[in-house]
Order: structure tokens, then C-alpha cells, then sequence
């Protein structure tokens, strides 16, 4: 498993909590030995961590905790998945820590299953503290981020430093921001994060060999639809993607796009479009960019999965709109 590449079983010496982990002073092994017994990067947690030497053995699994508010049917459950089902349960105890509401959904339940009951946490009625110490009382070796600074994440518990080693993945792929004292890795690979990347970034980051995150496949999978533009007569353009990312040069473009090809049409899919003032708005952004309201479909958020799958088949021709927020880069 990928994180299990990271960091191997032989993990008695591992040390957590520093702030310069490629100094010339020979690495995390010389660093946390420097560390004063003392010192404090929070109110809570009264030393700098370390993985307890008297309880590593072949006999005691490493522990591997995942935060994440996204334990349901949205776009983190589907690079999570892979790896809950996957864990060598002989050599790695796995428990989910989820900050997800009501109970979730019957994603849920199935990563709920993976897990097993004994290794489910629900956390979403738990401050920083409760859910801290709850997590120290898990004995918890690798605490695993998969929200970074996106909805609903907890952070919070990170900075109190619950753990020995923590880290963050898949859910924002950019910094936390966090100091080393709370994030100590960021697990990418070199086409996120090429080796020249000027990306800044506070924790180490640790490049996977290939990707740094695998796709599950929605299922039942669902057929390839039949190609619109041989009913429609015309090609017909389009991009679901949240409402940040078509911005005005990326609105001028698409405008450019449907200016060039005659009679084609775009649809746009993002939650916001339910409301009308929303879409008045898009709609009036291409009619200055030289395009009639008449070519442009704009849809909102539709229930279930399948549905939202099925909606492709409106398109020919996705578009994916580039790069334009730091944490996409």
C-alpha cells in the first residue's frame, strides 16, 4: 500500500514534531534527539512525540488513522476507497476518524464495513481536544489528513499533535500551512509536485513512485451513450466543475470556442446554477462575450450518482477548465 511504502514497519525510531527535517545535521533521526524533553508546540501534549520503542514489535500492527469529513459519495470517498479495502489488515490496523454528519450515507456503511465497527470513529460531535485524545488513546502511529484546508476538515486536531508521524493526502493538493510541530509530510508524486516545483510548501513532501492517488470506479459502471451531435445536428461542448474554476478568462474562452465551431452549444454543470440569479449572471458573461443565452445550458446539482454520470451523455466534446486556483496547481 502507498502508505505503507512511506513508512515501513521497522518504525521504532521515527521521529515527529520537527522543524527542519533535511538539515545537515543528519535528518529526523539526529533532529529529535536534539529536541528538548521539555518543549511544547501546543497547550496540549507535553513532549515531542515519538513512536513507543517497548510496543514495536512484529506481534503489534501499525496503526494508520484517516481524518476526513468526506466518508460518503463525494469525490474523496472515490480515491479513499482503494486504499481501506487494500491495507494488509495482518500488518496494519486501520481506523477512520469521520467528521461526517447524520451518519453519512451508504457509502458510508460499506467503509464502515472495510474497517471493521471496533475501528469507526465518529467525530463530528468532538471538539479538538476530545477528538485528540481520543486518538492518542487509539495508540494511533500515522495520523492521515484527507481534507486539508477544504470543507469541514480538522486541522484542528492536527496542530495538537495526537500522533507521532502525521501527514496529509488527497483531498487538497497543495500546503496545509501547518508547521512541522503539527504537519510533518504531504504524500504527492513528481507530476503534482515535479523535484524543481516553487510551490511552497511547509511540510516534506514524500513523491509516490507514480500517482499519488488511484481512482475507484463508480459502480455499476454505465454504457458510453450513444454521440449527441448525431441526433443533434450539432456538437455541443461542455465542463462539470465547481463554479470557481469558470472564471472570466476561462467564460472568454469557452465563448472563443463557440464562436469558431457554428451552431454548437455549451452545457455547464455546478450546484450554484439551482439558483437563477446565478445563472443570469453566466448567461449575461457569454452574451458580452458575443454568444445568444440560447447556446448555453446551465445545470444544477441533480440527486444520485448515476444521474450525474448519465448527464455526460448531453456532451460531444468535454472541456476541463485549466489551472487557475494556487491549490490545483
Amino acid at each position: 500500500m502507498l502508505l505503507e511504502q512511506v513508512v515501513p514497519p521497522a518504525h521504532a525510531s521515527a521521529a515527529a514534531g520537527l522543524s527542519d527535517t533535511d538539515s545537515a545535521s543528519g535528518g529526523a533521526g539526529a533532529e529529535h534527539e536534539k529536541t528538548p524533553a521539555s518543549s511544547s508546540a501546543t497547550s496540549w501534549g507535553a513532549q515531542p512525540w515519538l513512536v513507543d520503542v517497548r510496543d514495536a514489535s512484529k506481534d503489534r500492527p501499525l496503526t494508520i488513522g484517516y481524518i476526513s469529513p468526506d466518508f460518503f459519495t463525494h469525490s474523496v470517498s472515490y480515491f479513499i476507497e482503494g486504499p481501506l479495502a487494500r491495507h494488509n489488515r495482518k500488518k496494519f490496523r486501520v481506523i477512520c476518524y469521520a467528521n461526517v454528519p447524520k451518519g453519512g450515507d451508504a457509502k458510508t456503511a460499506r467503509f464502515k464495513q472495510m474497517v471493521g465497527e471496533e475501528n469507526w470513529r465518529q467525530i463530528e460531535t468532538l471538539d479538538s481536544l476530545e477528538c485528540a485524545k481520543l486518538v492518542e488513546k487509539d495508540r494511533v502511529d500515522i495520523l492521515v489528513d484527507l481534507a486539508g484546508h477544504t470543507a469541514n476538515n480538522r486541522l484542528d486536531v492536527f496542530a495538537l499533535r495526537p500522533s507521532p508521524i502525521q501527514m496529509t493526502w488527497i483531498g487538497y493538493p497543495n500546503t496545509t500551512g501547518l508547521p512541522r510541530q503539527a504537519m510533518d509530510y504531504r504524500l504527492t508524486d513528481g507530476y503534482a509536485d515535479p523535484q524543481d516545483t516553487s510551490q511552497k510548501h511547509s511540510e516534506e513532501l514524500v513523491r509516490l513512485p507514480r500517482s499519488f492517488l488511484c481512482y475507484t470506479p463508480h459502480l455499476p459502471l454505465l454504457d458510453v451513450a450513444p454521440l449527441p451531435a448525431i441526433a443533434n445536428g450539432f456538437v455541443t461542448f461542455g465542463t462539470y466543475n465547481g463554479l470557481a474554476k469558470l472564471r472570466d478568462e476561462v467564460i472568454q474562452t469557452y465563448a472563443q470556442v463557440l464562436l469558431a465551431v457554428p451552431n454548437s452549444r455549451l452545457v455547464l454543470k455546478a450546484k450554484p446554477f439551482l439558483t437563477e440569479s446565478v445563472k443570469k449572471r453566466y448567461l449575461e458573461l457569454f452574451e458580452a462575450a458575443g454568444v445568444a443565452a440560447s447556446r448555453v445550458a446551465l445545470l444544477g446539482l441533480v440527486p444520485h450518482n448515476t444521474n450525474h454520470l448519465t448527464s455526460y451523455s448531453l456532451m460531444d466534446i468535454s472541456l476541463d477548465p485549466w489551472c487557475v486556483l494556487p491549490n490545483l496547481r
